[in-house]
This record gives C-alpha cells, sequence and structure tokens, in this order.
C-alpha cells in the first residue's frame, strides 16, 4: 500500500494520479478473482494462481479472470504490481523505470 507524500521525487503513485485500482464486472456483478479488493493476503499477488498446481476449477476461473485483466491493462500501457492484482499504474515513477524513461507524472506535487 502506498504511503501518502509530499516528496515530489518519490510522490505516491496514487497521489500523483498515475494509479489506478479496478477489477472487471460483467452483467451479473464482479467477476471473482480468488482474492476480496484491497485484501492484503498472499492470494492477492497478481501471479498466486499461476504459481499453485495444481488448480480447482474455481481457482481457475479466478487465473482466468486475473489474465484477462492484466492482459487488458499491459496492453494499454499500464505497469502491474505484484502485490496486488487490482493496482496498475501509467505515467508514475514505476512505470518510467520498468518502461525506461526519465520523465514521469508527478501530479499535485508539480509545481
Amino acid at each position: 500500500m502506498a504511503k501518502p507524500t509530499k516528496d515530489v521525487d518519490h510522490p505516491s503513485p496514487h497521489l500523483s494520479g498515475g494509479a489506478v485500482d479496478l477489477t472487471l464486472f460483467d452483467g451479473n456483478g464482479l467477476l471473482p478473482m480468488g482474492s476480496e479488493f484491497d485484501e492484503f493476503h498472499e492470494r492477492s499477488q497478481l501471479d498466486y494462481f499461476e504459481e499453485k498446481k495444481p488448480l480447482t476449477s474455481l481457482e481457475n476461473i479466478y487465473l482466468a479472470n486475473r489474465k484477462l485483466l492484466k492482459r487488458t491493462m499491459l496492453n494499454a500501457g499500464f505497469i502491474s504490481n505484484i502485490d496486488e492484482w487490482w493496482h496498475y499504474e501509467y505515467g508514475t515513477k514505476s512505470w518510467a523505470n520498468k518502461v525506461g524513461v526519465k520523465q514521469y507524472f508527478r501530479g499535485i506535487l508539480e509545481i
């Protein structure tokens, strides 16, 4: 979980406006992801169900839903967070480091 900061060189990803927490839903409601949103547990790790073998039929559904979310967000240029399946970033300092650029958005900290 990102802590708030006023340090322009280490801005919180959510404070910069470059982080989003999201999940998937369809006409019946939220799709099951294998842990609750903002549940900080081992099973909340992005690739938890990819690492776990064998999978139950329900865990295969969790895995498919997480893969869909991850593929969609990565294809849109976001980066993922290995500890939180719901957390993605674009334009943050972490994003800049991962994609190899020097500029990143500092959000409300930028003057």
